[in-house]
């Protein structure tokens, strides 16, 4: 039977990455403004792409601090830029996509209706970097207040998403089997984790496929599944 169901947040709670570009934009704003005041001119277009470079590079060691991926693509260009400089662009970024994000549609409706059934309520993130406070603005979310633990991988937790231990921990944090749980996401890092925990995990999928134990075209459909493998 379930007892917990655990959620990731960047676009399964929270649209996140589609306004990524728009704060990508404002971060090379930010350092092209540094490096004209010192007369020095560059073709953002290259800037850009070393960031692509550096940050498809990291995310594939599960690395996620925006000051190191900047600092990687500015060594790439040849180019030199102060601490201080890389910090307010890693915070315009951030600045900008939150302006932009919000909880999916149907978010403050499911997440309501499992802590009525009486479902334990959890979130399995990852940690970003020390600029993005994700603790907080998930707390500070119209339903942050309804979760039992939040648990992001590379804070409260040694190891990121897909290690397993990060799942585990989880459910032994909010006091149930594994066995026990489901985990909601829209990635290959949330499902292959989980199930090797040996939690069902349930994929929203967003036009291409992903495997899971389940699928499910949008959040509000977690309900009905729910309804289906786990009558209460």
């Amino acid at each position: 039977m379930i007892r917990a169901v655990f959620l990731d947040w960047d676009d399964t709670l929270n649209v996140h990455d589609r306004f990524k570009g728009y704060g990508e934009e404002a971060a090379v704003g930010v350092i092209e403004a540094d490096l004209a005041g010192r007369g020095i001119k560059i073709d953002t277009k290259r800037v850009h792409k070393a960031y692509k470079s550096a940050e498809t590079a990291m995310f594939s060691r599960r690395e996620f601090d925006r000051i190191r991926i900047w600092r990687a693509a500015i060594r790439t260009l040849g180019l030199e830029l102060n601490d201080k400089t890389i910090r307010n662009a890693v915070e315009k970024y951030w600045r900008t996509i939150e302006a932009y994000s919000h909880l999916v549609e149907g978010a403050t409706h499911v997440v309501g209706e499992l802590k009525r059934e009486g479902y334990k309520l959890g979130i399995i993130a990852d940690y970003d970097d020390c600029i993005r406070d994700k603790r907080s603005i998930i707390e500070r979310s119209p339903v942050g207040s309804l979760f039992d633990v939040i648990i992001l991988g590379g804070e409260n937790h040694p190891t990121t998403k897909p290690d397993p231990s990060i799942f585990s921990h989880a459910c032994e944090t909010i006091g149930c089997k594994p066995s026990e749980a489901i985990m909601v996401g829209d990635s290959p890092s949330d499902s292959t984790g989980a199930r090797k925990a040996g939690m069902t995990s349930v994929i929203i999928q967003h036009g291409e496929a992903r495997i899971g134990d389940y699928s499910i075209g949008d959040l509000e459909d977690l309900l009905d599944l729910l309804n289906r493998i786990n009558p209460r």
